[in-house]
């Protein structure tokens, strides 16, 4: 998304679509000259090599995805209250949560979750580390807060499947404000899980802070089960 946006300075961030692992590139887009949008395919690629004689370097797609851009970016949308959950909704907990996930200090982005039917709550942890190095480098994703609606997400599953599952795909993913921006307030991602035509679970989430305003909307975002169980 920062490599896109600093292609074309006279047009500002609005979205991150269709991001996907899948080895089939998507569609090229059709143009919109009279709206005035851009859409920027990105891929994320590695080249290994793998130092033997006549063997070629080895290059890996890792993700592709489409970057919008548009010329005045995108308006704030209206503030979401805090649900109110049932006083039954099972809560997990920071010990628990990363007893089964494996990220390191920095992205230990859940304090806890309450999961309640097709929903979950996920309250950010305090006080992290820094993500990146300086410290202060600037980011239009704020990536902890899309990993904050990710962990959710899949403590919802963890709790309502008994899977862990990884990040695969997402419809689109729009960053409104960074997490500085909440000014000591706590942030909280808000998780739905759907059920999409296909069978599969899909989720919408956005990470809001306690008076509402909302930093991040995620959609369509879809998972891979890892193999096994998991009990929380």
């Amino acid at each position: 998304a920062t490599a896109a946006n600093l292609a074309n300075r006279y047009l500002a961030f609005a979205c991150l679509e269709r991001l996907d692992q899948c080895a089939q590139p998507w569609q090229r887009p059709v143009a919109q000259p009279d709206q005035r949008r851009l859409l920027a395919e990105t891929v994320l690629r590695s080249v290994r090599e793998l130092n033997k004689p006549g063997v070629p370097p080895q290059e890996k797609v890792h993700f592709k995805a489409q970057v919008r851009l548009v010329p005045a970016g995108v308006p704030q949308p209206d503030p979401i209250p805090l649900p109110a959950l049932a006083e039954s909704a099972a809560r997990v907990g920071m010990a628990d949560i990363y007893r089964v996930y494996f990220h390191g200090p920095a992205y230990q982005v859940l304090d806890w979750v309450q999961v309640d039917g097709d929903r979950a709550i996920g309250q950010m942890a305090a006080d992290l580390p820094p993500n990146t190095r300086p410290g202060d480098a600037a980011s239009l994703m704020a990536p902890r807060l899309v990993e904050l609606c990710f962990q959710t997400a899949g403590i919802w599953e963890a709790r309502q499947k008994q899977v862990l599952a990884l990040p695969w795909q997402i419809g689109a993913v729009t960053t409104y404000r960074q997490p500085a921006a909440a000014n000591g307030q706590r942030l909280y991602a808000l998780v739905e899980a759907v059920n999409g035509e296909d069978g599969d679970t899909r989720f919408n989430a956005q990470v809001v802070d306690e008076s509402g305003a909302v930093y991040v909307d995620l959609r369509g975002y879809r998972t891979v089960a890892l193999p096994g169980t998991v009990a929380l």
